[in-house]
Formats: structure tokens, C-alpha cells, sequence
């Protein structure tokens, strides 16, 4: 009867821990690449941010330019505020633009506050890694009916 229960208990034992030591290294190798991905989609994010404020500076220095290369009114305009250049019987005065910077920030959500979907929001809920101890967990507990079931009809049949 020890015989039967160690090579019972050895046959529960090794299978388990084989699954244990690949659903945990499965886990890791998820864990890591979901967190390169969700880092490499908020780089992404903020690159396309300033891809298009670069964008839209571009386009007002290019009409800058355009201006500035055929439209003497600009010109004029530019050398009287930049330089302080003016006709030879005009005063000019200078003045000066104080810009107010407040301690406000922009509304627009930050790359984690953002949700993808349901999966997102239940692993927000409970955790990356307390999903992986439920796997772990329900691994054993599959282990352990199929070791208690076995015992029991080893019983019966003997």
C-alpha cells in the first residue's frame, strides 16, 4: 500500500511541477512583452504628438518664407517690428510682449490612462500577476482532482 501511494504521489508531483514551471515562464515572457509593447505604444503616441505639432510649425514657417520672400508689405512689417527700422521722419517705439505662463496643464489623457478594451480593464482590476497566480492556482487544483479521483477509484476497484 506505500508503494502504490508514493508512485500516486510522484506521478501528481512531477506533472505538476513541469506545468507550474511553464505556465510561469510563459508568464514571465507575456509579462515582458506586454510591457515593451504598452512602453512602445506610448513612445509612438507621443511621437506622433509631436510629428504633427512639427508638422504644423513647418507649414507656418514655409507661408513665413513665402512671405517674407515675395510680399513687401512683410517685409516692411518685419524690419520696423524686428529691427526698428522706419521711414526717416517716423518714431518708432518698442514694445514689449510679456507672455503669463500659468500652471495649467492640457486635459488630454496619459498613454496609461488610457483603456484598450475589456481584457485591459479586467487586468487593471485584478492585477498581471493575479492572473497568472489564478492560472497557477486552478493548474493545481486540476492536478489534485485528477490525483484524488485516481486514488479513489484505485480504491474502489481494488
Amino acid at each position: 500500500m506505500e508503494e502504490v501511494t508514493k508512485k500516486q504521489f510522484i506521478s501528481f508531483i512531477v506533472p505538476l511541477v513541469l506545468a507550474m514551471a511553464v505556465i510561469v515562464s510563459f508568464s514571465i515572457v507575456i509579462a515582458k512583452k506586454r510591457s515593451e509593447m504598452k512602453t512602445a505604444l506610448a513612445k509612438k503616441r507621443v511621437l506622433q504628438k509631436e510629428l504633427a505639432l512639427l508638422s504644423k510649425k513647418n507649414i507656418e514657417l514655409h507661408e513665413l518664407r513665402d512671405a517674407l520672400v515675395y510680399d513687401p508689405v512683410q517685409v516692411e512689417k518685419e524690419a520696423r517690428e524686428q529691427l526698428g527700422y522706419g521711414k526717416p521722419e517716423e518714431k518708432s517705439y518698442k514694445t514689449y510682449n510679456f507672455r503669463v505662463v500659468d500652471g495649467t496643464t492640457d486635459d488630454e489623457p496619459q498613454p496609461d490612462d488610457e483603456s484598450t478594451g475589456i481584457e485591459d480593464s479586467f487586468i487593471k482590476k485584478i492585477g498581471l500577476s493575479g492572473i497568472f497566480i489564478l492560472i497557477i492556482i486552478s493548474a493545481i487544483g486540476a492536478f489534485y482532482g485528477t490525483y484524488w479521483y485516481e486514488s479513489k477509484y484505485r480504491r474502489i476497484h481494488s
